[in-house]
């Protein structure tokens, strides 16, 4: 997926998880260092100088100075030499707003892929949906985290696997399919924005005493999962946990108890040390 041979490149403050993957493949790891100017303008150095290609690992935040970070680590990297730089963002904000809702808005998945477009190349895991990558034209990959979940599901004794809406077909089909469990689809309403404003409909045929495994790219509020939850009671099932790859959120997330489901496990919480489990999935994507 990348070149051989690339360095890994993290940015301070939040270079943990590139760390941990440089460790893990045996890789060259540079730190771009933040630093400021007395009015407060940012600056990027390099801890050592970097050649060849390169890959910046680093979440793209909804925190606008993060991204300026990322911007400035780039221009950097191309100074010092570096041939290819490829962007590896395991987490990109805005992907949910891939669309104008309501005329005079502004469309912060377009605008996220034109601040990007310095890069040849970005990868990130779990898009929020296809139109959102289509901003990018062509210069974003999305890899699945599915087959993380899989011994979540096994623990959990999971018979069946569903996903809250039909954006989340795919990933949720390359679960089913390699556990050979029977797989289920929600098709969302959104009513209005939050907690109380999704309606669903389950199309199941019987999950009468199943344990219903929910998957799904990311938890905001939960409204899209507490009321697939509900459905899916409604329809038999035994029980009904939920699997998410990413969190809106780090800072405030849902109880499983709230949503109406007997688990909630976020693959990448973003917050505290990386799984060691997410740590080998990316270099896993890097080899």
């Amino acid at each position: 997926m990348v070149r051989r041979g690339s360095t890994i490149v993290g940015i301070q403050g939040r270079e943990d998880v590139a760390n941990a993957v440089a460790k893990e493949l045996r890789r060259p790891f540079v730190l771009s260092k933040i630093d400021h100017y007395n009015a407060g303008e940012g600056l990027a150095r390099l801890s050592k100088e970097v050649e060849g290609p390169c890959i910046l690992i680093a979440d793209v935040d909804v925190d606008p100075v993060r991204l300026w970070e990322m911007l400035l680590t780039h221009d950097a990297l191309q100074r010092s030499g570096t041939s290819h730089v490829t962007l590896f963002a395991p987490w990109m904000a805005y992907g949910r707003q891939d669309r104008q809702a309501k005329p005079k808005e502004s469309v912060g998945g377009f605008v996220l892929a034109r601040s990007l477009d310095v890069f040849r190349r970005i990868v990130t895991v779990d898009a929020h949906s296809a139109l959102f990558q289509r901003q990018f034209n062509g210069r974003l990959k999305s890899v699945t985290a599915a087959r993380l979940t899989v011994p979540i599901a096994l623990k959990k004794q999971v018979t069946v696997i569903a996903t809250p809406d039909f954006g989340g077909y795919d990933r949720a089909y390359i679960l089913a399919n390699h556990m050979h469990v029977p797989l289920t689809t929600c098709r969302k309403h959104r009513t209005k924005p939050g907690l109380f404003g999704v309606k669903t409909t389950c199309e199941v045929h019987d999950i009468k005493g199943e344990r219903v495994l929910l998957v799904d790219d990311m938890v905001d509020s939960g409204g899209t999962l507490k009321e697939a939850a509900k459905q899916l009671k409604k329809q038999g099932a035994a029980s009904v946990g939920a699997v998410v790859t990413h969190i809106a959120d780090p800072t405030n997330k849902p109880s499983a108890r709230s949503l109406g489901l007997a688990y909630l496990h976020v693959l990448y919480p973003r917050k505290g040390k990386a799984p060691t489990e997410w740590v080998e999935f990316l270099s896993e994507k890097l080899r």
